[in-house]
């Protein structure tokens, strides 16, 4: 039933509606957690309160007035993907048997493109994205074991197919009624799938193994899930693999022809309907490197596990100051980066979206941590306001270095390359000093 309170002089009388139920007079303030109306009667009309406006409906926002700041988090919301590339799962199948069905995928891929298929697209063009979302798309639900929680609610559609059991075994597939006749032909019909095909499925399987904590390394790096500038660190992540897999004998031409098309399915389209913290926590954790490349799948962990710009500063510097440690002590100096190895350590014991106080593991606090650091996020602060705050000393230090370089070419015959730099990135824009906390 409305709970209704009396317009004000002047007011147009409006009546809220609950679960559908229009009644009363007057406007209510629907301020209280679980009472969403749907409708309201505005001056005689009805008015549907539940519009779809996108994603924004979803976003779980903080108070910045007088707020706590290890509330605040990313509030980024950007436009959906195009319908024809969104998500259909085969209902009831359970992840650990997606890849035995990979032709299943492909079929539904290929009648979801068919729903709004590009005009500038040719019958192979659409063959070949059919070809690319659905092995990524099996291969990614066996993998990471994907189930209706994991997907975006607005990049995931109802599932055209429905797996059917007896008992423990799969006896058949089961079409929905509601899917138009159009389009229930392409669930049906074979594949018939050439040679070449055949290799490029094998192709698209080992590129798609590391489709989802790759695109979490581009949206950590990037805000993006691929990129195709040559010059930023998405294309770089991606090319790694594209060098790794296609110049597979068989397979090179069909990735070439149409090749912005093909990178664009296979590392933005394909796995974008998947849940964003899925991809930032694959990213992020530090044994999914190692995983890959117990798959055969190494190249995709080539930049694993990501890591936020100030914590590779911050091991940047530290490496700087323990090659140049020795040196120092020979003259007489003392080099103590306790305070910079205890801020990365912080970091590390807070996982990527952990809450409030959940460390991986109990630990005394070092008396150079304050006490206010008490999420992942507000370690990296704490980690900032280190870097920035301790510029002059590494400034020193590299000075150092690159004296010690210098040296060492007129020393050595052919030269001596400043490893240190290009390994690690140094950046004396951001440089740390590390003997004082900040």
């Amino acid at each position: 039933m409305a709970n209704t309170q009396t317009p004000g002089e002047g007011a147009v009388p409006v009546t809220v509606s609950e679960a559908g139920a229009v009644g009363g007079s007057g406007v209510r303030a629907n301020n209280r957690p679980g009472l969403a109306a749907e409708s309201v009667m505005i001056d005689g009309t009805l008015f549907n309160l539940n519009d779809d406006v996108g994603p924004i409906k979803m976003v779980s926002a903080f108070i910045i007035k007088n707020g706590n700041l290890s509330d605040s988090k990313s509030l980024l919301v950007k436009a959906s993907i195009p319908e024809i590339w969104h998500w259909r799962p085969i209902a009831n199948l359970p992840p650990e048997h997606a890849l035995e069905y990979v032709p299943m995928f492909i079929r539904i891929a290929r009648a979801g493109l068919m729903q709004s298929k590009p005009v500038a697209w040719t019958n192979d063009q659409l063959r070949k994205m059919a070809i690319i979302v659905g092995v990524a798309r099996a291969v990614s639900t066996k993998m990471y074991d994907l189930t209706e929680p994991d997907f975006i609610p607005e990049e995931m559609k109802n599932s055209y197919v429905s797996a059917t059991f007896d008992g423990e075994r799969l006896t058949g597939f089961t079409i929905a009624e509601d899917v138009p006749a159009t389009y229930r032909q392409y669930l049906t019909a074979v594949l018939d799938l050439t040679d070449t095909e055949r290799a490029v499925v094998a192709t698209l399987h080992m590129c798609s193994i590391g489709i989802i904590p790759v695109q979490g390394y581009s949206l950590i790096m990037t805000g993006h899930h691929y990129l195709n500038d040559p010059n930023s660190q998405s294309r770089k992540a991606y090319a790694v693999m594209e060098r790794a897999y296609w110049s597979a004998t068989g397979v090179t031409e069909w990735f070439q022809n149409d090749i912005t098309m093909i990178q664009d399915a296979l590392w933005h389209k394909s796995c974008h309907p998947v849940n964003l913290t899925i991809k930032y926590t694959t990213a992020y954790n530090e044994n999914t490197a190692q995983m890959l490349v117990n798959a055969n799948a190494g190249p995709a962990a080539s930049r694993l596990p990501a890591l936020e710009p100030e914590m590779r500063a911050a091991n940047s510097y530290k490496t700087l100051l323990q090659t140049v440690r020795p040196m120092y002590e020979m003259c007489g100096a003392t080099t103590d980066f306790v305070t910079l190895e205890e801020a990365i350590t912080m970091v590390k014991l807070y996982p990527f979206g952990a809450s409030t106080d959940n460390l991986v593991q109990p630990r005394a606090r070092h008396p150079t941590i304050p006490p206010w650091v008490n999420n992942r996020y507000l370690a990296i602060q704490h980690l900032k306001n280190i870097l920035e705050a301790n510029v002059d000393i590494v400034a020193n230090a590299y000075g150092f270095y690159c004296q010690m370089v210098e040296q060492a070419t007129s020393l050595v015959s052919g030269g001596a390359s400043d490893t240190l730099k290009t390994s690690f990135s140094l950046s004396l824009s951001s440089s740390p000093r590390v003997l004082q906390p900040s």
